[in-house]
């Protein structure tokens, strides 16, 4: 599943980086399944499942209760540097599903 396929590389990274390296995970496009899905009327199932699979990424509960909210959140990740994690499947022509009128 897509929840066990972010879960496996997020452990590897940080298995293999150590935790002295801050690892800044961010939901993109063919992050999940089906490709460029997610339902901004209602995000919680797809960013639950994407939460957890990144779960060992997060530095700090204040960053997973953000990224629930809406795939994104910031990280100081040194004293004059704020890293951003956004979620680019908003900004997709090819974005599902469209509720568009046109």
């Amino acid at each position: 599943t897509t929840k066990e396929i972010l879960s496996r590389v997020s452990h590897l990274l940080r298995e293999t980086l150590g935790d002295d390296v801050s690892i800044v995970p961010s939901l993109g496009n063919n992050d999940v399944t089906p490709d460029y899905y997610l339902d901004v009327q209602d995000p919680s199932e797809l960013l639950s499942m994407a939460a957890e699979g990144l779960g060992v990424l997060f530095e700090s509960d204040l960053e997973r209760e953000t990224f629930l909210q809406g795939g994104y959140f910031a990280r100081n990740v040194s004293a004059t540097i704020t890293a951003l994690s956004l979620n680019t499947l908003l900004y997709s022509t090819s974005h599902l599903p469209d509720d568009t009128d046109d």
